[in-house]
């Protein structure tokens, strides 16, 4: 993973059941062009409970990637 030079994002929702924030943070940080994005007030599925919120994501990693 260190050698992937893709701008990447690790989505994630807050009130998800399961932890997955300290395993996306310890990838991310490997990685040299990735963040983790923890959206509030959701659970596992950010996508269903919070439409537009992957799309959102992407249009700011690609801004940021310019």
């Amino acid at each position: 993973l260190a050698g992937c030079t893709v701008p990447t994002v690790f989505l994630h929702g807050e009130a998800d059941p399961i932890d997955i924030d300290a395993s996306a943070r310890a990838t991310a940080e490997v990685m040299p062009h990735a963040e983790v994005v923890a959206i509030a007030g959701v659970g596992h599925f950010p996508w269903l409970e919070r439409p537009g919120c992957v799309a959102d994501a992407l249009i700011e990693l690609v801004a940021l990637s310019i």
